[in-house]
């Protein structure tokens, strides 16, 4: 919430506490924010809703949408992705996001 001035977890918190009494665990928090979210609120995240530091996406604010998919490569996400589902990926894909930032960028 905007209104505070201060990142919250707990609406993440509950929301993830409500899937796990669904039979759903999350392998990935993506949250969605105006600005990058601070390391500490990362961690609380990370700790109540029992997923690794590195499972908590920050999806923050971008000059454009363009700049999402490199938001979270940035963060690990294809790497998580091709290990989570055992795909090995080729060095191809960089070069694609070499040209992609410089479209990205114009």
């Amino acid at each position: 919430p905007n209104a505070t001035g201060e990142q919250k977890t707990k609406p993440t918190q509950n929301t993830v506490r409500e899937l796990r009494g669904l039979g759903l665990s999350p392998d990935l928090i993506m949250c969605r924010c105006a600005t990058a979210l601070e390391n500490s609120v990362k961690d609380k995240i990370s700790m109540f809703c029992h997923v690794e530091p590195e499972q908590v996406i920050c999806v923050h604010d971008v000059s454009s949408i363009y700049k999402v998919p490199l938001l979270l490569e940035q963060q690990g996400v294809c790497g998580f992705l091709t290990r989570r589902l055992n795909m090995p990926m080729e060095t191809r894909p960089r070069r694609m996001l070499t040209k992609w930032k410089e479209m990205s960028d114009r």
